[in-house]
């Protein structure tokens, strides 16, 4: 059971597990000894709830199931990722970039992740823009939160910049449609094909000044189909939250680079019938958990396996010709332990296995046109050039041949005659 405290509310009680509580059978299991000990004749009742409500946490669905524009996103088969961070009016704040890094690789372990950041004044276009959408507040927002060593810490923004992101995810609200229009400028970006680079924006607004209704920091949103992650940020929040500040806010962009790959939230219920997952989807934390990680690999196999199953499709001619089959047999016998694997849920070990498999396939194909080349011209040529090479020297011997018949003949006659 684990209780969380915002401001100054009342707790809000829930179910949690930690992000690897399934073990490697994914095996769900609930602590039910508070409510034995409390109500004894509900116990039944709770652990059936439990049990049902926990079936979306587990079977957790990737984004292209509820938008087609995410498809892209399911189907995605990146092996090196790079974030670019741009903090429009950051003040310096150092992120531990390495906790990004280490979440998705071990999300993804077949990939490696670089992030970057980089610091610099909003551009002047942007700024107005801001200044255009920001109203005065009749009464202050307040941001609170609690510190590690048990401390509150509060922060008052007596303005507000208007970004709706709460209205289909502020995909039409002027601010975001004006950094969709502009993310290949930020990022010097000549094209927003290769989503393996992934642009994130973190917006800080003035000391005084909260984004979208939020004090403190602000929503955030991640848009795969725009090429773009966008953060929001009161400027003073991150420093002054000490150690807790750029711990959080790096949470913050797990989970919307989460959604990047195609992540979706789990359940957004409290109540004690609704068990919760300390996930980063879910939870400020930098793990994900098993039933996420489940969920990516068994996409990100599906992605290779249908790739690859299309190279075997369409390059059948060029592979019956390939003199080492051997080689094709060996790739052949990995993508079906591949498979194996996969039907024993061996997610992860599947999809390295189905990779390897891709990439020599497609080594092999793209040297099948060369071998061909080799086979169908440069080797009859050979032939043909040898021929005529070999021609003239058979003729010549054959010529030296003759003159010494017919030296031998006439010393035969010149003995003859002595």
């Amino acid at each position: 059971m684990v209780e969380q405290t915002f401001s100054m509310e009342t707790p809000s009680r829930y179910w949690a597990f930690p992000p690897y509580f399934g073990g490697m059978r994914r095996a769900l299991y609930f602590d039910l000894s508070d409510v034995i000990e409390r109500t004894p004749t509900k116990t039944m009742d709770t652990a059936i709830r439990l049990f049902n409500n926990g079936l979306v946490d587990i079977f957790v669905n990737l984004l292209g199931s509820l938008d087609s524009r995410m498809i892209a996103a399911d189907m995605q088969k990146y092996e090196n990722y790079v974030v670019k961070i741009l903090w429009l009016n950051g003040t310096g704040d150092q992120l531990p970039l390495e906790q990004i890094e280490q979440a998705f690789e071990d999300l993804m372990p077949w990939t490696e992740w670089n992030i970057t950041v980089q610091t610099r004044p909003i551009d002047v276009d942007l700024n107005t823009l801001f200044e255009n959408r920001t109203i005065e507040l009749s009464k202050p927002l307040n941001y609170s939160f609690l510190l590690a060593n048990g401390s509150e810490f509060s922060i008052l923004a007596n303005r507000n910049v208007i970004w709706d992101v709460w209205k289909d995810s502020g995909e039409y609200d002027p601010i975001s449609q004006y950094l969709f229009e502009h993310v290949k400028y930020y990022f010097n970006l000549t094209s927003l094909e290769d989503k393996s680079i992934i642009p994130v924006i973190i917006l800080q607004s003035r000391n005084d000044t909260a984004i979208s209704g939020v004090a403190g920091i602000g929503p955030s949103i991640s848009w795969f189909p725009h090429n773009i992650i966008i953060l929001g940020c009161q400027d003073g929040t991150v420093t002054a939250m000490g150690e807790s500040g750029p711990i959080l806010l790096t949470h913050q962009l797990i989970h919307e680079i989460g959604h990047w790959v195609s992540l979706s939230h789990h359940s957004a219920r409290f109540d004690l019938g609704y068990p919760k997952i300390t996930c980063s989807m879910r939870a400020l934390t930098d793990k994900f958990c098993v039933f996420c990680k489940d969920a990516r690999t068994r996409m990100s196999f599906t992605a290779y396996y249908q790739a690859i199953t299309e190279l075997f499709s369409n390059s059948s001619n060029l592979l019956t010709k390939w003199e080492d089959q051997e080689a094709l047999k060996l790739i052949k016998s990995r993508l079906n332990n591949s498979l194996r694997l996969f039907y024993n849920w061996d997610y992860a070990e599947s999809v390295e296995d189905v990779i390897q498999a891709y990439h020599q396939l497609e080594d092999m194909i793209n040297e099948a046109p060369n071998e061909s080349l080799i086979n169908a011209y440069f080797i009859p040529i050979m032939i043909t050039v040898t021929v005529i090479l070999l021609i003239p020297t058979i003729i010549l011997i054959k010529i030296k041949m003759r003159k010494k018949l017919k030296q031998l003949r006439k010393d035969n006659v010149a003995k003859g005659m002595i």
